[in-house]
């Protein structure tokens, strides 16, 4: 049977960046587009219904949670958007 990690639930902090909590949380910055991929969908919902027009992975706000799985880290340095 596999081992399933649990995913964490960490809340957004005054000043926090997705690449700060990342840094924070697994250890890397660089690790910011594993949280933003996760929680994607639930960001975009929340940011625009925080401010209107703002979506993205720079719209995040004090008290939003966002999600983390330790295991899913992955090197972002060799992420390539599908087309190119």
């Amino acid at each position: 049977m596999a081992n399933i990690e649990p995913v964490r639930s960490v809340a957004v902090q005054p000043g926090d960046t997705l690449w700060s909590i990342a840094n924070r949380e697994l250890g890397n910055g660089q690790y910011w587009l594993q949280i933003f991929l996760l929680n994607a969908v639930e960001l975009a919902t929340t940011g625009h219904a925080v401010k209107p027009g703002t979506i993205g992975p720079n719209y995040i706000y004090p008290g939003q949670v966002v999600k983390i799985i330790d295991s899913l880290r992955f090197d972002p340095s060799g992420f390539t958007p599908s087309g190119q």
